[in-house]
């Protein structure tokens, strides 16, 4: 199993008016703390299933991101909410990140990591639109994505701490009133 390159490729917007939101995503997708704390905060349930979390051949799209390492450490994840998959989330790691030990988090939210640490300095929010026909059958049933949407929303941004550096890549993958039941 290798990881999915969604959503890496896509062309990515500081100006969040750039790309479509529902409604009903915006309050999460503009979230500028913890998704993970607001994720909680908004549903009864909340769970991170780990999908792959490997050592990986970097992605073209991030070479030179990561110093042209051949390779990289990578974490997907897809964020439940009332037991219904609604975030598909994918971390890229250098060395420096690995070596705090973010790689071997098993199910433990990444944004509590980051965020409850003062030492993680985040960057600015990127956003990006993907049309789902653009996004391969196999790739689809492996995020489990919700089979009503036409086009996913995606944000995007990066933690440093020293040396260390994560690049968060997050993809609503249903509409939140599926997860809804609280």
């Amino acid at each position: 199993m290798s990881p999915q390159q969604l959503p890496l490729t896509l062309s990515w917007h500081n100006n969040s008016a750039a790309v479509k939101v529902s409604s009903a995503i915006s309050p999460f997708i503009f979230e500028s703390n913890s998704l993970t704390a607001k994720l909680k905060s908004h549903f009864e349930h909340f769970a991170v299933k780990v999908q792959f979390n490997q050592l990986c051949d970097t992605p073209e799209a991030l070479l030179e991101t990561f110093d042209n390492k051949p390779q990289i450490w990578c974490r997907e994840v897809i964020l439940y909410c009332n037991d219904k998959p609604f975030v598909f989330a994918q971390s890229w790691l250098n060395a420096e990140a690995q070596a705090e030990g973010i790689g071997q988090i098993g199910d433990m939210p990444l944004g509590e990591l980051l965020f409850n640490d003062n030492s993680w300095r985040r960057g600015p929010l990127e956003f990006a639109s993907i049309e789902v026909d653009n996004v391969s059958n196999d790739t689809q049933n492996q995020i489990r994505l919700a089979p009503q949407l036409k086009q996913l929303t995606s944000r995007r941004s990066w933690f440093k701490k020293a040396a260390a550096k994560i690049l968060v890549c997050e993809t609503f993958i249903s509409e939140p009133n599926n997860a809804i039941n609280c």
